[in-house]
């Protein structure tokens, strides 16, 4: 009897780890023209954006969950704050799988959810996900929610909230998306159903069309700008995790804060906007990953006065940083070691 346990509770734990391993979660809010960005936008929890050809922003809230339910939690979060139409994408050892798919499985999560160990964070995260192949995941990814029918532009500030996921999202997705496969049905004669699928040759003329080709370079210059962004932010996450501030901690040096503009990949040459930036700029390199930072603050609100200008200049991306012991950290952590600091002296 007790082998029998044993066996049980080792499938069970292998069970967990395979359903942990296999899939990740992630919370797209919505995708959005810069003319028509909602006001609320800045208040969704951990939101970050990714500039898209032809006038996109495109913003997720939060990492790749690990856990369906940290990710159930932070969609009513964000559906909190009026944008009803976020959704929760599904990836597969990493690959992204279709809306469809990743709905089947959501639902299985809700009737029989998977359970997450003891000794685990609901909302643990991972901020970028690493396979060469990835690119094109998040390239498909991207077509599909610049759709006009999943940009949600009618709800800024909206007072209506939807109570967590209905079973019946998959119809009223449907609607959006009506019926689409890579493959087409096609009935014969007999009135048996078989698959019929697209021609190499009208595929071919997709991709060699002149349009769609310099979109698709856009378009995945974008993706890979955004994979670079993810590994610089999962730096800083690291960064943070490093420093234990305990409630008795007291640091024995104030941060600095500056700007952060951009980061390269090894292989990538200096960006042109960095190299022609007349500021003095600040580098940080860390696994095969180079950060550019800018400016030399006191403070959060001394450094808040320009950011607005170096986003103004193309560096969608920049945020106000911290350094702290020559590493980069978070804002947040910058203000709390700051806060003691001073409280200390």
């Amino acid at each position: 009897m007790k082998n029998i346990s044993l066996v049980l509770l080792a499938l069970l734990l292998g069970n967990i780890i395979k359903a942990e391993s296999d899939y990740l979660y992630r919370i797209h809010v919505g995708s959005f023209k810069r003319i028509d960005l909602p006001e609320n936008i800045k208040e969704v929890p951990d939101i970050k954006k990714y500039v898209l050809p032809e006038g996109y922003n495109c913003f997720f809230s939060g990492g790749y969950f690990l856990f369906f339910e940290g990710a159930y939690r932070q969609l009513k979060k964000v559906k909190e704050k009026g944008f009803n139409k976020a959704t929760i994408r599904v990836y597969k050892k990493e690959k992204l799988i279709s809306i469809f798919d990743g709905l089947d499985h959501i639902e299985e999560e809700i009737v029989n959810p998977t359970p997450i160990p003891a000794n685990r964070k609901v909302n643990e995260q991972l901020f970028s996900l690493s396979k060469k192949w990835t690119i094109r995941n998040r390239v498909d990814l991207y077509r599909e929610i610049i759709m006009p029918g999943l940009t949600d532009i009618k709800g800024r500030g909206s007072s209506e909230t939807v109570e967590g996921i209905e079973l019946d999202w998959k119809l009223k997705l449907k609607k959006i998306w009506g019926k689409k496969s890579k493959t087409e049905k096609k009935t014969t004669s007999k009135g048996r159903t078989s698959k019929k699928h697209k021609s190499k040759k009208v595929e071919e003329k997709i991709t060699v069309s002149e349009d769609t080709l310099v979109y698709n370079q856009e378009l995945i210059s974008a993706v890979e700008e955004g994979i670079v962004e993810e590994k610089a932010e999962e730096i800083i996450e690291e960064n943070d995790e490093k420093i234990e501030l305990h409630e008795t901690y007291i640091p024995d040096e104030k941060p600095e804060f500056r700007i952060y503009l951009t980061s390269s990949d090894k292989n990538d040459k200096i960006p042109m906007s960095i190299e022609y930036l007349p500021d003095l700029i600040y580098t940080f390199q860390k696994r095969n990953l180079t950060l550019y930072t800018v400016g030399y603050y006191q403070s959060t609100a001394e450094a808040q006065a320009d950011l607005l200008k170096y986003q103004s200049d193309g560096f969608h991306n920049a945020k106000v940083i911290g350094i702290y012991k020559s590493a980069i950290i978070s804002q947040k952590i910058a203000d709390d070691i700051l806060n003691r600091y001073l409280g200390g002296k």
